[in-house]
């Protein structure tokens, strides 16, 4: 799993290929550039990296049993970060996810914060963090295409 982050430039991450198609994938969770997550002031820290400590769990609806596709709740430690960084997470209810498996291409706006993390998949879209499945430990491999757009870049 990546700590979240932010990456100066545009990025286009491919999921090239995993140990597994059928079994293993990553999970992106992107927050705005917006929510301002200042990083903790910690030496050993980069400058673009956020302290914030935050696990998913899957939203279910009325019935406990029953997982509702594609949602999940933020759990937040918010002592993890100093001030209301973590009360903004939970605000802002902006938060986007997708889980890309071999083949997929995504764009990552310069800035945003982002954090992934394999995932094992599920029948029905669903997946489980890699730790918590009880499956065997797999492996991902991506390329990631970091560029700035031509009205960004310096001029000669």
């Amino acid at each position: 799993m990546s700590p979240l982050h932010y990456d100066p430039y545009e990025n286009l991450y491919t999921l090239h290929t995993s140990s597994d198609a059928s079994v293993h994938g990553k999970h992106w969770l992107l927050l705005p550039p917006s929510l301002r997550l200042s990083p903790q002031l910690d030496r050993y820290m980069q400058p673009n990296m956020s302290a914030l400590d935050f696990r998913l769990r899957r939203r279910r609806s009325g019935h406990r049993s029953e997982e509702l596709e594609g949602s999940f709740d933020i759990l937040v430690n918010r002592a993890s970060v100093p001030g209301d960084a973590a009360q903004r997470v939970l605000d802002a209810e902006t938060a986007l996810s997708c889980v890309m498996r071999e083949g997929d291409m995504l764009f990552v706006p310069r800035r945003w914060w982002h954090r992934v993390e394999n995932v094992v998949l599920q029948d029905g879209g669903n997946f489980t963090p890699e730790g918590n499945s009880g499956q065997a430990a797999g492996w991902t491999v991506g390329v990631g295409w970091w560029f700035l757009p031509r009205s960004l870049q310096h001029k000669s």
